[in-house]
């Protein structure tokens, strides 16, 4: 039979693990560090039917995001910041609308970032390409006006000498 609760004597707890190694640790693979740290099982041999989240997903999770400032009925005398559980998208709530995971915000956050990394990126080129056809502009600019002083110095020199001819 499968042991579902180890209790060892320097104090490490498993869930479904005959000997844990971590304080707490779950037949996931998840556990919780020395450190205090949880960590999620996330190896591919835990998970199926793994498909990429898609940049119209992540981008309608995010904006239905709303992080919130809040104190736990059980301690009001420290705040915190987050999401409410009720009100997140359905991609990252937990079936019962009573838990978050924060590794699907990351997902959702992490999908979004990198978009708009890739955007600015482009951004940046099709800025750099512009200057570059301004700088180009307003050299062919300063060549035409520099032609047209010329042509009006010219323009004035026949005009001055035309007024000289016809004076006489």
């Amino acid at each position: 039979s499968r042991i579902k609760l180890s209790v060892l004597a320097n104090g490490n707890v498993g869930f479904g693990v005959n000997e844990p190694v971590y304080p707490i640790e779950h037949s996931s693979g998840a556990h919780l560090t020395a450190g205090g740290v949880w960590v999620n099982a996330s190896s591919r041999e835990y998970k199926e039917g793994i498909e990429p989240l898609t940049e119209q997903e992540a981008m309608e999770a995010l904006e239905g995001l709303e992080p919130v400032r809040y104190r736990y009925k059980s301690d009001p005398t420290e705040e915190y910041v987050g999401f409410i559980a009720e009100d997140v998208p359905e991609l990252v709530a937990t079936k019962d609308r009573k838990a978050l995971s924060p590794m699907d915000i990351v997902a959702v956050v992490t999908k979004v970032t990198k978009r708009l990394k890739a955007e600015g990126e482009r951004l940046k080129e099709e800025n750099k390409e512009l200057k570059q056809r301004i700088s180009k502009i307003e050299a062919e600019n300063r060549a035409l006006r520099s032609e047209i002083n010329e042509k009006m110095a010219s323009i004035e020199r026949h005009l001055k000498l035309i007024n000289t001819v016809t004076a006489r």
